[in-house]
């Protein structure tokens, strides 16, 4: 997206929870008022950020198949269990790295949904410590940095992604 008009050219927009708000919960613990309305803040713009992340990854999950690919993997699974596999080295090999692959590629994305259900949870434990809110905002920031080279992982991952290309430039 496009950084707000007020952050300047070349810069990266701080997260919508920033560094300041954690500091302002810091420095203000003497009013009671104001860092119970501060914690209320951070705790919402917490709580936004992790289902903005869970959007984006359900959606990257529609992206992949996701229940096709546990489909696949499942089949996988039964032929890997056979007996016979492994009397064709070349089979057996090519398919236990089609099944490890589906099973990296998938374990990824439900890792980090699994790591959200985790930050939900702590959200909700933590109800306004400053210090457990500051490591969750940090935790959430690092689930955001994965998701984004997820993403662009993801892009890149076509199937002739890893094949050479010639290219032309006329004079």
């Amino acid at each position: 997206g496009h950084a707000p008009p007020w952050v300047r050219p070349g810069r990266r927009p701080r997260s919508s929870l920033g560094e300041t708000t954690l500091a302002g919960v810091a420095a203000a613990r003497n009013s009671s008022n104001v860092t119970a309305g501060l914690r209320a803040y951070v705790l919402e713009e917490i709580r936004a950020r992790i289902a903005a992340l869970r959007s984006r990854l359900e959606g990257l999950l529609v992206q992949l198949d996701a229940p096709g690919k546990r489909q696949a993997i499942a089949e996988l699974e039964v032929q890997a269990a056979e007996g016979s596999l492994w009397d064709d080295h070349q089979r057996g090999a090519a398919l236990m790295q089609q099944l490890n692959s589906l099973k990296e590629k998938l374990g990824r994305w439900e890792a980090m949904q699994r790591h959200l259900d985790d930050l939900e949870e702590l959200l909700d434990l933590a109800e306004g410590e400053e210090s457990m809110l500051a490591e969750l905002d940090g935790q959430v920031g690092a689930v955001e940095r994965d998701l984004d080279k997820g993403e662009l992982d993801l892009m890149l991952d076509r199937p002739y992604a890893d094949h050479s290309a010639i290219i032309t430039i006329p004079a």
